[in-house]
């Protein structure tokens, strides 16, 4: 589907650099991230994140790509926040984190959380964002100290409520980072 090498070019070094990175970095992003956790990455993540934006020019996303490709950009706004990507299941009565990612998201469960329960269900329930809640209401006792404050924006397409993005830190957010998480939402 897509030619090897291009007759009549000569790639410069740092071409062929970029073309061998992403190459590789496709063939490790598989197992740089697991199903909802993103581990310590075999490979930057700039590139990971690139490689997610091919797959979702290309037409051929998964959620997976999403978040990837969420994470690069949103940890340079937030960059001491952990992010929980949460998508609306099939039965649309609850929300599932699909992909976690950031310093602590190890804390995040991976479990379901019914609409209109906790911050992440409620923000799906009633589509409309949260900012600088307190983050022990979606991840539990567990994370009290490191995770205090919560900012869920709801993920709305044409057909209605895709899901939510959630982002938790120690420090608030504030309006200003809460209304460009909205806008993105």
């Amino acid at each position: 589907r897509v030619y090897q090498t291009i007759e009549g070019s000569s790639p410069t070094p740092q071409l062929e650099k970029a073309v061998r990175n992403i190459r590789l970095g496709a063939a490790k992003s598989a197992v740089a991230v697991s199903p909802t956790v993103a581990a310590q990455p075999t490979v930057s993540d700039e590139l990971l994140g690139f490689v997610s934006l091919a797959r979702l020019t290309s037409g051929s996303p998964g959620i997976r790509d999403v978040g990837a490709f969420a994470w690069t950009q949103l940890r340079q706004l937030a960059p001491n926040a952990t992010m929980a990507l949460y998508a609306l299941d099939e039965s649309k009565t609850s929300i599932a984190s699909q992909y976690v990612a950031g310093p602590a998201a190890a804390s995040v469960p991976d479990e379901s959380i019914p609409l209109g329960e906790r911050i992440s269900g409620w923000v799906a329930a009633n589509c409309r964002a949260m900012t600088d809640a307190d983050a022990v209401l979606d991840l539990g006792k567990g994370c009290e100290g490191t995770l205090r404050y919560a900012l869920a924006s709801p993920l709305v397409g044409d057909r209605g409520l895709l899901g939510v993005l959630t982002l938790y830190s120690a420090e608030p957010f504030g309006e200003q980072l809460a209304l460009t998480i909205e806008m993105i939402g």
